[in-house]
């Protein structure tokens, strides 16, 4: 007889939570969570609102609510959330240092969600906004099964791999009895600040897909906005700065709207969804589970934080490197430093930086913008001292060939916009001597960072296997 879903308590004080999440890292779910937890307070003044950072590995919440003391202890032992904006807030991030990764394995940190619910002391809250961290793992299932979540909002943004785990993201709430209530596309369009040209660098309408074929609304449609960037790294939140912002006027309006649905999906257990545990192999005499040799190169696309499976490759397996992949943006660089940190912790050597989204340049005037923040990854470099291998510019034609399945490397091997920097990349590692295994270790902020990396690496590899190293890299020399 299946056993049913774990008995929800609710969390003292507190009416009604709303979980934040995303299937992918980079998306804008931080800064959704932030904005939609100010526009629950805005539009109702009496109304008293929370919001938790449950990215243990990456927390953003210190930085966006510019808030970063350690919280002080009530009578009851119970930890006081800390104040700004009208808001409640408690992250990990403030119990640790702002540089240190946080090494843990999953029962750790599910040790320290737990505190983060039930030890703070929270009431009396009329919301308590949680913004989850990426994917549908540990940490969503414990929050889904162990407290009454009203709702979740899904983030994504327009790019075909995002939107599909949001729908997986989605689908993993409805099947642990958690309504979905809409949909959040970020990064919608981006605007030439000088000509008014509309570029939609992520794909467009993906969203009204997904939002038709499951039945959800849509409550926000964010556009790409560098003062929104900014807002977060400085710790000032747009709807603090401009509270009528025009950018972010549906999602203030769609807080207004959110309820819990009177009907929605749910089922009694989790079998058939969550598969059984796995168990140990043990290898039988004339088996042989190991399926990759010969190889020269195994590049390994790691999971965004510090957690288990970076734990798990790095000790147990020889890692011969890790390449490191950030956006500019303050947020992203300071978990970027925290991903390096890591692996110089478990003696993995980081072979160095690449930059994404550094710049984007307006096709139709010329006009360079950076989004995302401009420098910072060279001020880590040099604080690091790590090399700079990449810096890509922010491309539509990358993110098309990401979803198309064919990369721009693979479609375009001539491309200025990356190859330049793959050479050096190839003459780097080949001047270290780098062979056997090579593993890409990423700690990253941002989804198609992995995947413009995993470009790099494609065209490496061709490379690599043809023997062409020196031939490309004398090209490279003669042509600079």
């Amino acid at each position: 007889m299946a056993r049913g879903l774990p008995k929800k308590l609710p969390i003292a004080g507190v009416e009604k939570v709303i979980v934040v999440a995303s299937g992918k890292g980079g998306v804008g779910k931080s800064t959704t969570a932030v904005n939609l937890a100010l526009g629950l307070a805005a539009n109702d003044e009496s109304k008293r609102v929370g919001l938790l950072d449950a990215d243990v590995y990456g927390p953003s919440l210190p930085t966006m609510m510019n808030v970063n003391e350690e919280p002080e202890l009530n009578k009851q032992n119970l930890m006081i959330p800390l104040q700004n904006y009208g808001l409640k807030c408690m992250s990990m991030g403030f119990l640790v240092e702002e540089n240190a990764p946080i090494v843990w394995r999953g029962m750790m940190v599910m040790s320290a969600i737990q505190k983060l619910l039930r030890q703070v002391a929270w009431g009396p809250l009329d919301y308590l906004v949680v913004d989850m961290p990426p994917g549908t793992g540990d940490t969503q299932l414990s929050i889904s099964q162990n407290i009454p979540v009203n709702g979740a909002v899904i983030v994504s943004t327009p790019q075909d791999i995002a939107l599909l785990d949001a729908r997986k993201g989605a689908e993993m709430f409805r099947k642990v009895e958690v309504p979905v209530l809409g949909l959040v596309q970020n990064m919608s369009v981006y605007v030439c600040p000088k000509c008014g040209h509309h570029e939609h660098i992520f794909g467009k309408d993906g969203i009204d897909k997904i939002a038709t074929a499951m039945n959800l609304d849509i409550l926000g449609d964010i556009p790409l906005n560098k003062h929104i960037r900014e807002g977060c790294d400085s710790g000032k939140p747009i709807l603090v700065t401009d509270p009528n912002c025009p950018e972010m006027a549906q999602l203030r309006f769609a807080t207004s709207e959110i309820h819990q649905p009177d009907i929605y999906f749910c089922i009694p257990h989790l079998q058939g969804y969550c598969q059984k545990s796995g168990r140990d192999f043990e290898k039988s005499k004339g088996q042989d589970y190991k399926a990759w040799g010969p190889l020269d190169y195994l590049v390994v696309d790691m999971p965004p934080g510090t957690g288990d499976t970076q734990l798990s490759i790095s000790q147990n397996i020889p890692v011969n490197g890790a390449v490191i992949v950030s956006t500019p943006q303050d947020i992203a660089l300071l978990d970027a430093r925290k991903g390096a940190e890591m692996f110089r912790k478990v003696e993995v050597p980081v072979l160095g930086l690449v930059q994404n989204m550094s710049v984007y340049v307006c096709p139709k005037c010329g006009h360079h913008e950076h989004i995302f923040g401009k420098d910072g990854i060279d001020k880590i470099a040099t604080a690091m001292n790590l090399d700079i291998l990449g810096d890509i510019p922010l491309n539509k034609h990358i993110r098309e060939g990401c979803d198309s399945g064919k990369p721009i490397l693979v479609t375009d091997p001539n491309c200025p916009e990356v190859r330049l920097r793959v050479l050096i990349l190839i003459k780097f590692l080949s001047s270290k001597g780098y062979s056997s295994l090579f593993s890409f270790g990423l700690k990253c902020h941002t989804f198609i960072g992995i995947n413009m990396a995993l470009d790099c690496w494609i065209y490496l590899y061709v490379h690599l296997v043809r023997n062409d190293i020196w031939q490309y890299s004398r090209r490279f020399t003669y042509s600079s």
